[in-house]
């Protein structure tokens, strides 16, 4: 199954590395689908990019990660729900296939993001057993509306399943942050901290853990590999 992964973080001042959506792209492509990453972090234009990407790659699948509902400062509000929803129907436009929503902000809100977004699933938690669980059955045309955390709509209401349980994230593993980069030469919104940190619960990456440089977005770019 080709699944695009769309980490839709826009916003520099709240701007750690893409670790859920990495590992969630890691699992899904150790699990044998053909997955895209796509951080919109340092595009000037996110919904044109979103789709063009969405255009040339022919996902079956796109997930949204979404970070944030809003930047904690009522002086001067930051709403990133507009430029989301570009995103979502710039892509929609070109690649009418089902969306899986996920993220901190989807877990928070999760029937508030469905609504505003039309999509077809969510996954709240951070639970890569049941993501991967969901997406198998979506690749063999049956999907599996048990799995748990899983958001559905189901008799023209959206249902939540409960999450799994668990005492430590099964994401807090740094398997799979070689999807993560951020332009070298500039104090660049994912090189904010002086050590990686690689989510809830999870060991700090040094700088020595980059170990290799690769040109992206028209500039290089190091890869964090664990």
């Amino acid at each position: 199954m080709k699944v695009l992964m769309v980490y839709t973080n826009t916003y520099r001042m709240f701007a750690p590395a893409p670790l859920g959506a990495s590992l969630v792209a890691s699992r899904l492509r150790a699990d044998g689908h053909d997955v895209r990453f796509l951080d919109l972090m340092f595009v000037k234009s996110p919904a044109a990019e979103a789709a063009r990407v969405a255009r040339d790659f022919q996902p079956d699948l796109i997930g949204y990660s979404i970070r944030n509902r809003d930047n904690q400062m009522s002086a001067a509000l930051f709403d990133p729900l507009p430029m989301i929803r570009s995103i979502v129907s710039a892509v929609r436009a070109v690649r009418p296939v089902p969306v899986l929503l996920g993220g901190t902000a989807f877990t928070t809100f999760p029937r508030q993001w469905m609504d505003a977004l039309d999509a077809d699933y969510g996954m709240t938690g951070d639970d890569l057993a049941s993501i991967s669980r969901f997406v198998a059955s979506l690749a063999v045309g049956s999907p599996d509306l048990a799995v748990p955390g899983l958001v559905h709509r189901a008799g023209g209401s959206i249902r939540r399943n409960r999450s799994p349980s668990t005492d430590t994230p099964t994401s807090s593993s740094t398997t799979g942050t070689s999807w993560i980069c951020a332009r070298t030469g500039t104090r660049s919104p994912h090189c904010g901290m002086p050590r990686w940190w690689s989510g809830r619960g999870a060991p700090s990456r040094a700088p020595s853990a980059i170990i290799s440089r690769r040109s992206v977005h028209g500039g290089s770019c190091d890869l964090l590999v664990r």
